[in-house]
């Protein structure tokens, strides 16, 4: 995901904000999911409908939501693995 992915989104969906927003909250999850992950391909243009015909029902339903939040959160700078390591270890203290 790269600066111009916001843009993309934002001109797939009309709002970034709500596909962001969507992720985090769980709403129309897997569509936002879809959205981050197509307008965040560097070497193709995806459409969604397109996108959703290459995908397999276990990406789908296994991968898809985590991998766009990986994506999203990696782009904000965040390692939600070591997030979770330091919450491990605090909570062992």
């Amino acid at each position: 995901m790269t600066n111009r992915t916001i843009l993309k989104i934002d001109e797939m969906s009309g709002n970034y904000g709500t596909v962001t927003e969507g992720l985090i909250n769980n709403k129309q999850l897997y569509k936002n999911s879809v959205i981050v992950m197509a307008c965040s391909c560097l070497e193709k243009d995806w459409g969604i409908d397109e996108l959703i015909d290459e995908l397999t029902v276990s990406q789908i339903n296994g991968e898809l939501v985590n991998f766009a939040l990986d994506l999203y959160f990696n782009y904000l700078g965040l390692d939600l693995n070591k997030l979770t390591e330091n919450n491990t270890d605090n909570e062992k203290k």
